[in-house]
C-alpha cells in the first residue's frame, strides 16, 4: 500500500464531499471510501485499521464500526 497515495485519496474524499455534510458525516464517508478501496486492493483489515488510526488519525470508533460491518456482511470486495 502506498501510504502517500492513500493519504491523498482520503484527503480528496474529504475535500470533495458535499458541503451539506457535517464534519462527522464527511469523516465517515472518507473512512468508508478508504476502507472499501483498500479492501478491493486486497489489503488486510488489520493494515487498513492501523493505517487509518495511526497514520491518518481517523476516528477509531468510526473505523472499527465500518470494518465490523464489512466483516459482518462479508463484503469481499
Amino acid at each position: 500500500m502506498n501510504k502517500t497515495f492513500m493519504s491523498g485519496y482520503y484527503q480528496g474524499v474529504i475535500e470533495t464531499a458535499p458541503a451539506t455534510l457535517s464534519a462527522d458525516k464527511t469523516e465517515q464517508l472518507a473512512i468508508t471510501m478508504t476502507i472499501l478501496h483498500l479492501r478491493h486492493a486486497g489489503i488486510s483489515i488489520t493494515s487498513i485499521h492501523d493505517f487509518l488510526v495511526s497514520d491518518l488519525h481517523a476516528n477509531e470508533r468510526f473505523v472499527n464500526k465500518y470494518i465490523r460491518q464489512i466483516v459482518k456482511f462479508k463484503l469481499n470486495i
